[in-house]
């Protein structure tokens, strides 16, 4: 995927202008067809301008309405890192460090030549307790630049960290911004998702719908006040207004996940796992560039038996995001899950051709190798990500445990030992990734002990 490249502000103004023509065009001849497609070209327009928008908003610190645009524009342009740099300033202004550093992890993956980033990310990381992570962004930033005085300040305080028997677990504040759930959103956000939810637990749905109508009229023009909406009608068992509102709120943000999850539900609920694949795909029809509704709608296929049309689904990615390696990986993913472990290997090795430095294509692979028992080469697809990505840590416990139980030489258990170490400091969460530790520090420490001379 590519990011927003300079220049880019004048071609989307330029975009405008054409869509605007089009749509006179679209009117002239009557053609419904082309009116419907105008209409979402223009709000896939308008959305353009969101980023500006929350600049705006952001500089007279109305940090809500900044956040709720950038959330939208996201949503509908995930490749574009200009809107994730955005998104991290937004979470610093309001200390939450975790989501900050979620959000410039994401525009390094959308565009890597954004090495200036990596000093940054790294004083984040330090922050909220990665402490090797923050390590590996500074010395790659020290590498870039070797006047980078930040950088060089916490390399230095990282190996020194490192170096001491165990780092200092995150404190409160710092576990506290962990998830990324809407009650945990800045300003006055966060308060008004928690007390929302406080009345929908109670079933106060008068009280519920008075804060959903407060967000609307509070936050214009954003989804905020639909979805809640939505979501009051539908806890209250009102499915057809749920569904009314829902689909208002996608008006405003056509590319929404919580938008599109809350209409999952539904969908299932009223007509089942099919229904819900069919209303999925018509999403991705109505929206061509989207495709973050056809990995779902594949998984529903499944659940309704209908595995054939499952892979369509998924299939169909590769005709929409030709220059992309998403593509590889969600079909390498569904592969998996369906165990066609075979097939997974063939389809990311495939996208590895075209996308070698893909770091998640190599992680597939080497689930895929080590779900047929092929240890080995697990070994080198795990080795391989965590080269691309160093601070992967599902890639390094993996290889941590891989090192222990497929080889038996004393420099394979000492260097899966030595990931563990980088791995607790940076005190991981994924249950994965701690079951895999845990299993390799133990093993490999009971094998020394065992062939320790008496």
């Amino acid at each position: 995927m590519s990011a927003a490249l300079p220049g880019s502000r004048r071609r989307r103004t330029f975009a405008v202008a054409v869509l605007a023509a089009v749509g006179v065009v679209a009117a002239i001849y009557g053609s419904w067809h082309l009116v419907a497609r105008y209409q979402t070209r223009r709000i896939f327009a308008r959305a353009h301008q969101l980023l500006d928008v929350a600049a705006l908003e952001l500089s007279q610190d109305r940090i809500e309405p900044a956040f709720l645009h950038l959330l939208a524009y996201t949503e509908m342009f995930p490749d574009d890192a200009d809107g994730w740099i955005a998104l991290a300033d937004l979470r610093a202004k309001a200390a939450q460090f975790q989501e900050a550093e979620g959000a410039l992890t994401q525009a390094l993956q959308m565009d890597p030549r954004r090495e200036h980033l990596r000093t940054r990310r790294a004083s984040l990381r330090s922050r909220i307790g990665r402490h090797h992570g923050a390590l590996v962004d500074a010395q790659a930033a020290l590498e870039r630049d070797p006047r980078d005085t930040e950088a060089s300040l916490i390399v230095r305080t990282e190996l020194a960290r490192m170096r001491g028997a165990d780092a200092a677990p995150p404190s409160d504040v710092e576990l506290s911004a962990r998830s990324s759930a809407a009650e945990n959103w800045p300003g006055k956000l966060g308060p008004t998702i928690r007390d929302f939810l406080a009345e929908l637990r109670a079933q106060r749905w008068s009280n519920a719908t008075r804060i959903s109508r407060s967000a609307r009229e509070t936050y214009p023009d954003t989804m905020l006040g639909p979805w809640l909406e939505g979501i009051v009608a539908f806890s209250a068992g009102d499915l057809r207004t749920a569904e009314d509102r829902f689909q208002e709120a996608l008006k405003v943000s056509p590319r929404s996940h919580r938008v599109i999850t809350n209409l999952i539900v539904l969908w299932s609920r009223e007509g089942g796992p099919a229904s819900t694949a069919d209303h999925l795909v018509a999403l991705a029809e109505r929206d061509p560039g989207f495709t973050y509704p056809l990995p779902i709608a594949a998984r529903a296929w499944l659940e309704a038996s209908q595995p054939r049309q499952a892979e369509q689904t998924i299939r169909r990615m590769f005709s929409l995001l030709p220059a992309s390696s998403l593509p590889y990986r969600e079909a390498a993913t569904f592969f998996l899950l369906v165990d066609r472990a075979s097939e997974a290997i063939s389809t990311a090795a495939d996208g590895i051709a075209r996308f070698p430095a893909d770091p998640d294509l190599h992680l597939l692979q080497g689930r895929a190798w080590l779900s047929l028992g092929d240890r080995e080469a697990a070994i080198r697809s795990f080795d391989t990500a965590l080269r691309l990505r160093p601070d992967d840590q599902v890639a390094a416990a993996q290889l941590a445990r891989l090192l222990v139980t497929a080889r038996k030489d004393a420099a394979s258990r000492a260097r899966a030992l030595a990931l563990v170490r980088s791995l607790k400091v940076d005190h991981p969460s994924d249950e994965e990734v701690l079951t895999a530790m845990s299993e390799a520090g133990q093993l490999a420490r009971e094998i020394d002990t065992a062939q320790r001379p008496r």
